[in-house]
């Protein structure tokens, strides 16, 4: 499982990506928008940490862009200024989380574990929905050749 955090504050990202690197996961960041949504649509990616403001952009309006990636990361939103208008703004975008950066760790690592556990579970429902179709198209093509072995036969046929 891959953790991305793109943030500007080299600080912030070198600390986060110890606690994640200790919890079992491979991290690695970015400092600017470009080169994270490059790492994003280059390569498999599970969650994503983005920072509100950063030098090239705003993590806010690249939600939309991170989300057309077809196996797109979860986002979970981390900032220094808490602002109720942008964590408003970052769950209707359907953004994992909201996370100030000030306080404990513990909000940061239980937010990945929770954005991963619903990952995992929804990649489960997918999977299952595939085998589903699959089974379905199989059956389709059984019982079309069935049905053409017996009109060959003369032992049915189709009104």
């Amino acid at each position: 499982t891959d953790v991305l955090i793109i943030d500007d504050d080299e600080q912030v990202c070198i600390t986060l990506a110890k606690v994640f690197n200790r919890m079992g996961y491979a991290t690695r960041y970015q400092q600017t928008l470009r080169d994270g949504l490059a790492d994003i649509f280059s390569d498999t990616i599970a969650v994503v940490f983005l920072d509100v403001n950063l030098p090239d952009g705003n993590g806010l309006e690249a939600i939309k862009t991170i989300q057309q990636h077809p196996d797109s990361p979860e986002i979970i939103i981390i900032t220094g200024n808490e602002d109720v208008d942008g964590a408003e703004l970052a769950m209707r975008s359907k953004a994992w989380d909201y996370i100030s950066k000030t306080g404990s760790y513990k909000k940061f690592k239980f937010a990945l574990s929770r954005a991963l556990e619903y990952r995992k579970q929804k990649q489960s429902v997918q999977s299952e929905n595939t085998i589903k179709r699959k089974m379905i198209v199989n059956e389709t093509r059984f019982i079309k050749s069935i049905c053409n072995r017996l009109k060959f036969t003369g032992t049915y046929s189709i009104k």
